[in-house]
């Protein structure tokens, strides 16, 4: 009976950490910006020796899909998936995450599929001063 009750509080723990692991994570994205992002040492050669590049690019597609590019990661989104719209004020009630941050966790985790290791990212972008775009978008890996 000991080892039943010891078996199911490590599933529970087990349960619960994983369910926190893949988070949902918001990133803020800024196309107005000339910002420029350096790309790590171990990054370079999957970008062909790239040292630094600009911080952040939008590209819309003829199939409909909307490529954003922060720091030389891609996320995509079909211009189908619903794209919500809220008032600044969202911005308090979320966290916001760096994307080096999520960067490091993901060549750690899982750098092949690094739409697996978060359950959901949304990119966050101000359109005005009172309104928020709100993209659902799937971290794609590439190679430039």
């Amino acid at each position: 009976m000991k080892t039943y009750y010891l078996f199911s509080l490590f599933f529970v723990f087990f349960s619960i950490s994983l369910a926190q692991e893949k988070s949902t994570k918001y990133v803020f994205f800024d196309s107005n910006s000339s910002e420029i992002c350096k790309i790590p040492e171990s990054q370079q050669g999957r970008y062909h020796g790239t040292t630094s590049i600009k911080r952040y690019i939008k590209t819309m597609k003829k199939d409909e899909t909307i490529d954003f590019y922060i720091c030389n990661e891609l996320f995509s989104l079909n211009k189908k998936t619903n794209i919500d719209t809220c008032s600044t004020d969202y911005l308090k009630t979320i966290k916001l995450s760096k994307i080096e941050d999520l960067i490091i966790r993901v060549n750690k985790e899982n750098p092949l599929y690094p739409d697996q290791v978060f359950e959901k990212i949304y990119i966050i972008e101000q359109i005005n001063d009172s309104t928020l775009l709100k993209y659902n978008v799937k971290w794609q890996y590439y190679i430039e």
